[in-house]
């Protein structure tokens, strides 16, 4: 029997120094996390062994998340976030991997491509200078898993 591919997925947010993105009342650890719950639903309808980083308002520090991810050991961390920005004009979707070619590069395509063909209408943020559309970042999430890791900002608050 072929064990199933494990993805640990992470809602953003909320934590001690950094609550996350808060516009018109809405906050993005709210929002990751329904997010994270029915993406979860869908994975595991589809045949994935799901855990996350948390399933509630608790804070869960950053440390915390990629312990974790040392402890359950998965496939794929996969980190769910919101923008914002003060110019309401700024808007889009963007996957970002740690800097370089990466185990996380064919993934965060994936991804891309999904968010894609599910949301045409929406600005697709991408950089192509090193051959794919993933942005790279040096977010602490991302550099310290030990698995492939992918961090999705899901838009902009700042923008309806």
């Amino acid at each position: 029997m072929k064990n199933k591919t494990r993805i640990l997925i992470d809602p953003g947010h909320p934590a001690k120094d950094n609550p996350g993105a808060i516009h018109a009342g809405v906050h993005e650890a709210d929002i990751n996390l329904q997010v994270a719950i029915r993406l979860g639903d869908l994975l595991n309808a589809a045949g994935f062994a799901v855990r996350y980083t948390r399933q509630g308002s608790k804070m869960v520090e950053l440390e915390d998340r990629v312990q974790i991810e040392h402890l359950s050991e998965p496939d794929l961390f996969f980190s769910l976030h919101c923008n914002s920005f003060s110019s309401p004009g700024v808007q889009g979707l963007e996957v970002f991997t740690s800097i370089g070619d990466t185990l996380a590069d064919p993934a965060a395509s994936c991804v891309i491509d999904a968010l894609q063909i599910c949301f045409p209408e929406s600005n697709f943020r991408s950089d192509l200078s090193d051959g794919d559309a993933d942005k790279e970042a040096e977010f602490y999430v991302l550099n310290n898993t030990r698995c492939p890791a992918i961090l999705v900002e899901m838009g902009f608050l700042s923008n309806a």
